[in-house]
């Protein structure tokens, strides 16, 4: 049954599972409370299928646009990465740490310092580290990747900011294949006349490297993207939004198998 975890308009959601502590985190854009960054924790009950929450806090006491959030299950800790229009839309990104149906976080940290929008993260488990790919509205406005480093006290830190393409790179999904140590990063390329178009990245401490883009389905045209990784088949599933046969307004939903060698 669905439960309501926000009684107001709610944007910009993301999800992730806190493993160490059995529980679902929340972040999204509370419009019942100024836009804040907002986010709650959930807690599924198996013998029923059931889910409650616990008390929602503020991460962000500002508007806050395009959250992502993965779990980093070195430091068993919640990295939410998101536009903060209280600080001129910077990428900004934040640690929180799970107490029962409690949330806390650290002190934000900026990784970006112009306009940003839409973002993809992964967490690394070699390297213990999360990655933000990610695109800004101001010039340049080509697609970028940088890690996220956990520090103490909840603190986070951040690597040089790598190019992954050297255009307009928007709808991006970063999932992690845990089988080679790779990130593959998924996105529409304006600078290949918007094909759906993938990347891997390799980290290294708080370094990465990006290798040669690919195309990941023709001539289709992406309207959305999303990625995740099969650690059964170690094979990525890479979905989108297929404006060629459907349309600008009603993209066919397709999906593609990716395998790193």
């Amino acid at each position: 049954t669905a439960v309501t975890f926000n009684a107001a308009t709610t944007n910009y959601t993301a999800c992730c599972f806190d493993s160490a502590n059995n529980k679902i985190v929340i972040a999204y854009r509370d419009e019942g409370n100024s836009n804040y960054g907002t986010a709650i924790v959930g807690t599924v009950d198996p013998s029923d299928n059931s889910i409650s929450f616990g008390s929602e806090a503020v991460f962000e006491s500002a508007a806050t646009l395009f959250i992502e959030a993965v779990f980093d299950t070195t430091n068993d800790r919640v990295i939410i990465a998101y536009d903060d229009a209280g600080n001129s839309n910077y990428g900004t990104a934040i640690v929180g740490q799970v107490s029962g149906t409690s949330i806390s976080f650290g002190t934000a940290g900026v990784w970006r310092s112009d306009g940003n929008n839409n973002k993809g993260m992964s967490f690394d488990s070699n390297s213990g580290n999360a990655i933000i790919a990610h695109r800004g509205p101001n010039s340049p406005d080509n697609g970028r990747v940088i890690v996220a480093q956990v520090g103490g006290s909840n603190s986070i830190s951040f690597g040089t900011a790598v190019d992954f393409d050297s255009s307009s790179s928007t709808h991006i999904s970063v999932a992690f294949d845990s089988n080679v140590n790779k990130h593959l990063i998924v996105y529409k390329d304006a600078n290949n006349s918007n094909k759906f178009t993938g990347i891997v990245a390799t980290v290294s401490g708080t370094s990465i490297s990006v290798g040669s883009s690919f195309l990941l389905a023709g001539d289709n045209v992406p309207s959305e993207t999303s990625a995740a990784f099969d650690t059964t088949n170690n094979k990525f599933l890479a979905v989108f939004g297929d404006d060629t046969t459907g349309g600008a307004s009603s993209p066919d939903g397709k999906a593609v198998v990716v395998t790193l060698a």
